[in-house]
Order: C-alpha cells, then sequence, then structure tokens
C-alpha cells in the first residue's frame, strides 16, 4: 500500500519536545518545593489544618488547668481591669487549693489606679490628713501574695513600638551554635512592675504570632529581644512545674550553615521543635474539664473547695480570659476563634503528655522523591507508554501518597505533605498529557490518511484509537496474499481512447476495492487493473485465509459479471484471474522520510503472485495454495494439480474453490484426479468420461489432455 506523507510533524509533538516540555515545567516545582516558601507552604498549611480538622487530638486528662475570666466572671465580679487585690485573692486562693503552678496570661506594666496610694498621688488634697503609711498600696499587696506561690507572670513582645528590655528568670543552656538568628526576633517588651517582677517564680511570653494566613498552627516555645532568650509563657510555667533553673537549647546548622533548632529540654522532659523553636499545635475539641470560670474560684464556699481541691491541686494553672470584651482570640485550623490562654493550654498539655506533631528532616527530601516520581511519569512515561498507563500510576502513587500521608500522621504524629507534590506535578502531567494527545490525534490522522481508502472503516476506527496497533518498523507474522489481474487487459487498453480507459479501470477497481474493504482486506497496491490484497495486518485476523478465500470467490463473481457487461457493450472484457497463498512474510514500513510504503514482502507474497499467473496454465481463474486451503476449512476445494514455479525447489499443491457452475462433479473428479496422480491406466478414460460431459470444466480438460499425453499432475509454471 502506496501512499505519500505529509510534512513532518510540528516539532512540538515530536516525543523529545513533550518530554523537554514537561521537564521544564517540572522545574520549578522541583525549586518550589525545595524552597518551602510561598505557595508550597500555604498549600502545607491547607493540607495540615485538614488533618487537624478530621482528626484533632484525643482529649486525654493532663496536669493542666484554665481559670477563665469569661463573661459570666465579668458579669459577677466587675469589668476588666480588676483591681490587685481581687487578682491576688485569685492567686492566693489558687495557691490554698494546691496549685503548682500560676501562669498569668497578662501584663501589669502600670500601677493599679484604684489602690488608695496611687489615688493620693493623683489627688494629693483629697488625701492630705491620711498618713501615707495607712494608704494601701495595691500593688505591693498584689506582689506580697505573688511572692507566696509559685507564679509565672507574662510579658507582651513588642516590635517598634515603646517597651523595654525583660527580665527573665530562666537560665539557659546552648547545645551547638548560636540559635538566636534561628528565632523570631522582637525590639522589646511590655513588662510587668518592677515590684511584681522581683516577686515572681518566672515570665513568659504570652505573644502569639499568627501565620500569612492570620491562623496559629505553631507557638514559639522560644523569642528574643536583642541578645535576649525569652521563653514563652507555657514553656516557663513548665520550668517552674518542674523545680528547674535551666531550659536546654540544642542547636544545628542546617542548609547554608544557619542554625536551626532541634529540641528544648526542661530537666528530663524533650520537647521537640521546628527550626525556629516553635511547637507543632495540635490542638483537642473544647473540653469543659480543662477550664473553671474565675467567679467560681472566688466566690467558692466550704462546702465547694473541696471539689475545686481536686480540680487544682497538683495542676499548672493558667489565668487568662475568654471574655468576648476582652477580644483576645486566635485563629486556628479547628476555628476562627479560640481564646489565647486555651493556646496555651494546649501547648501545656503536649508536652506535659509527650504528644508531638513533628515534621521530621527527611520529609522535604521523601516529597521531593514524590515529586521526582510523579515527573518520571508526566516526562517519561506519559509521551511514550501513553495517558493512561501514566495517569494510573500517578494515580497510584498519588493515592499512596494521601494515604501514607495521613497514617503517618494519625498514627505516629508526623507531619508530611502528599499535596505539594501533587500539586507540582500538574503542570508537567498537563503538558505531557497535551502532548501525547496531539500526538496521538497526529498518528491517528496518519493512520487515516494511510489507510482510509485500503482497510474496512471498522479496521481504520480501530488503528485510529490505538497506532501503536500499526508496527511501522516491520514484523514477520503469518499472513495471506491475494493477487488479481485481468486477462487480456493490456490488448484491450491499446485499442480504447484514454477517457474511455480510465473510466474502464476505476468503475472496475471500485467495486473490486469495496469487496476487499467489505471483506477485511488492506489493500497493498493497484497496478493498471491488478490488484494485491493481503489478509491479517496491520490488525490480527484469526480468520484471515477464510477471508481471503471469501473475496476471491466474490471477486470472481464480481469479474465475471463485469466482464459479460462489457462485452455486452462491444469490449472483449476478459476475466479476472486470481491467486490466493498462505505464509510468513514482513509486514511493515519500508521507504525513506518522503515516502513510505506499508507492504509486505517475502516468498509467500511471491507465491501469490505466481500463482495468480498459472491460471493461464490452468485455465482456471481461482488458484488457491494448499497453505491457504488448511486454512480455510470452511469451503470446500479440488485438486488442481502440482506446480513448479520459477524460483521454487519444490512445487506447489494447488486447489480451486468448487462453485458447482460447470465443474465436474467432486467425488467423480477428485477419482479421476487420484488416478492420474497415481499414474493409473485408467486416469486417461475417467477425465475423457468427464470431458464428454463437463467440456466447459477447465480442469477436467486440462487433465484429459495430460492424460493422453501419459502426463502426470505436476505442471511448470514460467511465468
Amino acid at each position: 500500500m502506496t501512499t505519500g506523507r505529509r510534512s513532518a510533524a510540528p516539532w512540538v509533538v515530536s516525543l523529545g519536545a513533550i518530554r523537554a516540555l514537561a521537564l521544564a515545567a517540572l522545574l520549578p516545582g522541583l525549586l518550589l518545593l525545595w524552597s518551602e516558601t510561598g505557595p508550597v507552604a500555604a498549600l502545607r498549611d491547607v493540607v495540615f489544618d485538614a488533618y487537624q480538622r478530621l482528626h484533632p487530638r484525643p482529649y486525654r486528662p493532663a496536669p493542666v488547668r484554665v481559670v477563665d475570666i469569661d463573661d459570666q466572671s465579668l458579669a459577677r465580679l466587675g469589668q476588666w481591669p480588676w483591681p490587685r487585690t481581687r487578682l491576688a485573692a485569685l492567686v492566693q486562693r489558687l495557691g490554698e487549693l494546691g496549685a503548682a503552678v500560676v501562669a498569668l496570661d497578662v501584663v501589669f506594666p502600670e500601677s493599679d489606679r484604684l489602690s488608695p496610694s496611687a489615688l493620693a498621688r493623683s489627688w494629693p488634697e483629697l488625701f492630705a490628713s491620711v498618713p501615707a503609711s495607712a494608704l494601701r498600696d495595691f500593688d505591693r499587696e498584689f506582689a506580697s501574695t505573688l511572692a507566696r506561690w509559685p507564679v509565672v507572670g507574662g510579658i507582651a513582645l513588642t516590635t517598634g513600638g515603646p517597651g523595654e528590655l525583660p527580665t527573665v528568670h530562666a537560665t539557659f543552656a546552648e547545645v551547638g551554635p548560636d540559635p538566636r538568628p534561628a528565632l523570631p526576633a522582637f525590639d522589646s517588651a511590655v513588662v510587668n512592675l518592677p515590684v511584681l517582677n522581683g516577686s515572681l517564680a518566672g515570665t513568659g511570653s504570652f505573644s502569639v504570632p499568627l501565620g500569612r494566613d492570620a491562623t496559629l498552627r505553631r507557638l514559639p516555645l522560644l523569642q528574643r529581644v536583642g541578645d535576649t532568650l525569652v521563653p514563652a509563657l507555657a514553656l516557663e510555667a513548665l520550668r517552674v512545674a518542674l523545680a528547674e533553673r535551666t531550659i536546654a537549647v540544642r542547636s544545628s546548622e542546617g542548609l547554608g550553615g544557619r542554625p536551626e533548632v532541634r529540641e528544648l529540654r526542661v530537666g528530663d522532659l524533650r520537647i521537640p521543635v521546628t527550626a525556629a523553636a516553635e511547637l507543632w499545635l495540635h490542638s483537642s475539641r473544647p473540653e469543659e474539664q480543662r477550664r473553671i470560670p474565675a467567679w467560681r474560684i472566688l466566690e467558692a464556699g466550704a462546702s465547694e473547695l473541696e471539689a475545686l481541691s481536686s480540680a487544682v491541686a497538683g495542676q499548672v494553672v493558667l489565668v487568662g480570659a475568654s471574655a468576648t470584651a476582652l477580644g483576645d482570640f486566635v485563629p486556628t485550623p479547628l476555628g476562627p476563634s479560640e481564646a489565647a490562654v486555651l493556646i496555651h493550654a494546649q501547648a501545656l498539655e503536649q508536652m506535659a503528655l509527650g504528644w508531638f506533631l513533628s515534621r521530621p528532616d527527611w520529609a522535604p527530601w521523601l516529597e521531593l522523591a514524590a515529586l521526582l516520581a510523579l515527573g518520571y511519569c508526566a516526562v517519561w512515561l506519559m509521551p511514550g507508554a501513553g495517558v493512561l498507563s501514566a495517569l494510573a500510576t500517578a494515580g497510584l502513587l498519588g493515592g499512596a501518597l494521601l494515604l501514607g500521608s495521613w497514617l503517618a500522621f494519625v498514627r505516629l504524629q508526623l507531619l508530611l505533605d502528599p499535596l505539594a507534590p501533587l500539586a507540582l506535578s500538574l503542570p508537567a502531567l498537563l503538558i505531557a498529557g497535551l502532548g501525547r494527545y496531539l500526538r496521538t490525534e497526529r498518528e491517528r490522522a496518519q493512520v487515516r490518511r494511510a489507510f482510509g481508502q485500503f482497510l474496512a472503516p471498522d479496521l481504520v476506527r480501530a488503528l485510529a484509537r490505538d497506532p501503536s496497533r500499526l508496527r511501522l518498523g516491520g514484523e514477520s507474522r503469518e499472513m495471506t496474499f491475494l493477487f488479481s489481474d485481468i486477462a487480456g487487459f493490456t490488448s484491450l487498453s491499446e485499442g480504447l481512447p484514454a477517457e474511455r480507459l480510465v473510466a474502464l479501470v476505476n468503475a472496475y477497481l471500485d467495486g473490486a476495492c469495496q469487496l476487499a474493504i467489505a471483506h477485511g482486506g488492506t489493500i497493498d497496491k493497484i497496478v493498471g487493473d491488478a490488484i494485491h490484497v493481503f489478509f491479517n495486518a496491520p490488525l490480527d485476523q484469526p480468520d484471515h485465509s477464510q477471508r481471503a478465500v471469501a473475496f476471491a470467490l466474490a471477486l470472481d463473481a464480481f469479474g465475471r459479471d463485469f466482464a459479460a457487461e462489457q462485452q455486452r457493450a462491444g469490449l472483449a472484457m476478459g476475466l479476472t484471474r486470481i491467486g490466493v497463498n498462505t505464509g510468513t512474510a514482513v509486514v511493515g514500513n519500508f521507504g525513506g522520510a518522503a515516502r513510505f510504503d506499508y507492504t509486505a514482502h517475502g516468498d509467500a507474497v511471491n507465491t501469490a503472485a505466481r500463482l495468480e499467473s498459472a491460471n493461464k496454465t490452468l485455465g482456471t481463474t481461482v488458484c488457491v495454495a494448499e497453505s491457504t486451503v488448511a486454512r480455510a476449512p470452511g469451503q470446500a476445494f479440488r485438486p488442481a494439480g502440482r506446480l513448479r514455479l520459477r524460483g521454487k525447489s519444490r512445487p506447489v499443491q494447488v486447489y480451486q474453490p468448487l462453485s458447482g457452475s460447470g465443474q465436474a462433479p467432486a467425488a467423480e473428479y477428485l477419482r479421476a484426479y487420484r488416478a492420474l496422480e497415481a499414474g493409473e491406466a485408467q486416469a486417461e478414460a475417467l477425465f475423457v468420461g468427464l470431458l464428454a460431459r463437463y467440456p466447459g470444466d477447465p480442469l477436467v480438460k486440462l487433465f484429459a489432455e495430460r492424460a493422453r499425453a501419459g502426463g502426470g499432475v505436476e505442471l511448470s509454471v514460467e511465468s
């Protein structure tokens, strides 16, 4: 089948170009994933937030309580700010109830304006007659109460505003490089009054820096003001509760030599943190057991004190506000507004229970490997192996990433990001998929152009759906070949005008080609009036021999009708001679870059051509090789001799299909043929008798003459 190839496909759909474009689309993703900033960090936050919402930390009792200055407490005890005497009473009551530590999520940078001593300073004329020693100082009274119990005070860190350097009670043991460059930095702090600060057992920052989307996910346990290290309120409360003086800070050098904090340690308790000394928060759902309203502590009667004591004794008690008017709320993955004091309580619970979320050092490498694996699907599999196999592989990888990441979070508290590799590989997958689609469409268009006029429509559609089934490089396979030619057509064509000859040939070829396509044949070549057709390529046809024989019979009938029609019109049109053979040949795309020929080569092809020509010797119109007959059990044949063909060392047994039209009875013919084949004397009489009754049977006539001449069933065909 010869056809011209159109101009080369655009370079953008070549296999190499698709892979190069997919790789180019993958490289920015690799850089973004490695940087862990911008959209990658945002995607990671989305995943980890979703995990927390789907699987919050299960609440387990921990030695942490929150004394909550809620709306009801303000309604019962008065609006904020409360006088220091009331706060002193609250701390005193908590100490008496056995609190291990009281941590105040509030800072007192100014004197209590309700204190008589403060009022005397503001309006001296009103207190002129009152001795200074008789004026109560609420701040000193509050400081005296603070000194009796282990109390941790809060400080607020600031940037660019008024403040001073904080006084920190904890000492730090630094292991490794200086951690300060890795920590959140502030310019100053809002601190407690000196009289209060001197009575505290510790001070810690309650500042809660929010993420890029104003959501708190990590609580800094260590910050700095200048070179001064400042622990978080929760960490300082833990230190005081454990009666430790020192917080150990272990750090190491990260990429580029920048220090990274690895771990904080208080006594025997090790706390894994991020490189910036942050604790990944894993919040639990709201739990009433965690909080006690402040009014209950202050208004408790003797009957309630025992119940309160069992709830407070031995606990780290955080005092803070959830009252709406105070507005001390922070968005978290579990909700848009969580009281800041509850954030510190959740952090303390995690440290006390040893429940830590962690993002291991190898997590970025694992995610990078996942991206490279998905990139392999895009850059290598999809352009070459196909969209479905690449998507299936990518889907399996993606599913494994999602499932593995989820199980790591639920069972091991590990934070592994599956979404960033999936999202960053998507551009490469899309480009590779589009390139593969364009490449497939080009191949389908080539198939349609190449085979649309030569194959049955169903075969063309099948090849267009899967062009890979057309192996253009050539393959060896068993096939059946049919060659046909019109007897005496050359002489006929010499006497016809060109226009009439063209019309005659086109009419004949149109009918013959339609029959070939209808029987599933592939039209290899059309040379003048001759047609070359093969079966079982490019698609598999297990019944290829049967198809070829059926087509031969249909073509024979068509040729007879066409010749009769032309003879009635005054043209001496000859019959169509047909040769059919089955054998192994090499079929594929042969030719050069400018022109190709999808055809078959081999001895089986040449034999079919010889059999077509052998019809002249046999006097038949259809000559079928024994190799085809053996594979066409549905059709009856009769032997037509053993032919010695040019180029063949052994004779070829050939047959004629039984049609019943003008042919001798099959049984009588076969008896006569076997007698002649065996060299029996009666062969001549048998064939002469058949010839008398069936003078139009060409094989009877041929073998009757050979029997008279003493010949057998073996004939030589020179052409």
